[in-house]
């Protein structure tokens, strides 16, 4: 059994729990997004095995982590990148600072202390999802995405959304693929 380490609204430990007592308690526990951009400025989406207790088969982030206990959000957002997608070679820059997120759905509360990262891939071939987390990858520009969003929202996850919606990231997009570019 996957165990979380929670933690106060303050940030501060409180212990180790199963994963499933965390989501059904409403616990806060820590993640990290990844936002992963190609060469040509379109970002990878993934969707969601059909086999995730939470959210199946709705479209989310590149990469979304939840940490081991005592892992940093730098240390999850790598593993993350290894585990779903086998991507080893990106430097990920860490976007805005961390933030709390919560989600109260009818069968969970899903409480987060997040912190996203960008990361620019140079070769979209040496990214190989693991079929055990993601159904299918596909890599959008802003436009699409934007239209997607504001049309069909209803296939991304409601947190992916969220998120979006708090780092300004559509509107940002332009900003964000100078800044990978310049390797800032």
């Amino acid at each position: 059994m996957e165990q979380f380490q929670t933690f106060n609204e303050y940030g501060e430990v409180i212990g180790l729990e199963a994963r499933d007592v965390v989501h059904r308690r409403g616990l806060w526990h820590k993640s990290s997004q990844i936002y992963l951009f190609d060469m040509d400025g379109k970002l990878l989406l993934q969707q969601r095995s059909d086999q995730k207790d939470l959210y199946a088969g709705l479209w989310t982030d590149s990469v979304g982590e939840h940490l081991k206990p005592e892992e940093s959000y730098c240390q999850g957002a790598y593993r993350g990148l290894h585990e779903e997608l086998n991507v080893k070679e990106v430097y990920l820059h860490k976007f805005g600072e961390s933030f709390a997120s919560e989600m109260i759905q009818q069968h969970f509360i899903d409480r987060e202390l997040k912190q996203a990262y960008l990361g620019l891939i140079a070769d979209k071939k040496e990214v190989y999802p693991n079929p055990a987390e993601i159904k299918a990858i596909c890599w959008v520009e802003k436009e699409k995405l934007d239209y997607l969003i504001s049309s069909i929202d209803s296939i991304f996850c409601p947190s992916f959304l969220l998120d979006l919606e708090r780092l300004d990231l559509i509107s940002k997009w332009d900003d964000v693929l100078a800044c990978l570019f310049e390797k800032c």
